[in-house]
């Protein structure tokens, strides 16, 4: 990134010069620049924040529209997945179908989320192109002896009961507001149920088309 915001005029032209014509935001975290955020797509106010500000969509969209930047889509955060209090979940999926309501009216008709318990694991390096140095993971050997993580012991059921409710609550809302609704995949697939105390869902990518 170029500059103290993602759509300030600096990082616009910097994409711009190099043919870049769209643009995806995380409207929480940008609110959030230059300031502390939540590690692994949690908000900074914890797993029951991240509402969208409806001032800074537009201000985003005004500065993306003044140099033919097409703002295409916004990222959400995973708070919801972690939830185990029914009434959290409630909760947290109204304030999600308001961020959709929000994304329509900026004409923002893409929303990425995540069903993230376990965070992005990284355990090494690897050289890679022009001496870059990429971060990589191999499974641990002892990955059954690492303590749960933040969504603690969560079950293969308990996990499809959660994304079956967002599916249920979330959807509707995205047909109503023209929004297509994508499952970011999970980084790094295929680790095994009871990792971190969680019967893991690996997402397929999937966009549910308006």
């Amino acid at each position: 990134m170029q500059g103290p915001t993602l759509t300030g005029l600096q990082n616009l032209d910097y994409n711009l010069r190099f043919g870049v014509k769209s643009i995806s935001l995380n409207p929480d975290e940008e609110a959030h620049r230059g300031r502390s955020w939540g590690k692994d797509f949690i908000p900074a106010e914890g797993p029951l924040g991240g509402a969208f500000d409806m001032d800074l969509l537009q201000r985003m969209k005004d500065e993306c529209d003044k140099v033919g930047m097409w703002m295409e889509a916004f990222r959400m955060d995973s708070g919801y997945i972690v939830l185990k209090d029914p009434s959290d979940q409630d909760k947290k999926l109204d304030q999600i179908c308001e961020n959709i309501r929000k994304t329509a009216l900026v004409e923002v008709h893409i929303i990425s989320q995540h069903w993230t318990m376990i965070p992005i694991r990284r355990n090494g390096t690897a050289p890679g192109r022009g001496d870059a140095v990429y971060t990589t993971f191999k499974l641990e050997r002892d990955w059954k002896s690492l303590p749960e993580g933040m969504a603690g012991h969560v079950t293969y059921d308990e996990y499809w009961e959660r994304i079956e409710k967002f599916l249920k609550r979330v959807i509707p809302v995205c047909e109503e507001y023209r929004v297509a609704m994508a499952n970011h995949l999970y980084d790094p697939p295929g680790l095994p149920l009871g990792y971190e105390g969680v019967g893991n869902f690996d997402s397929p990518f999937h966009l549910h088309g308006i």
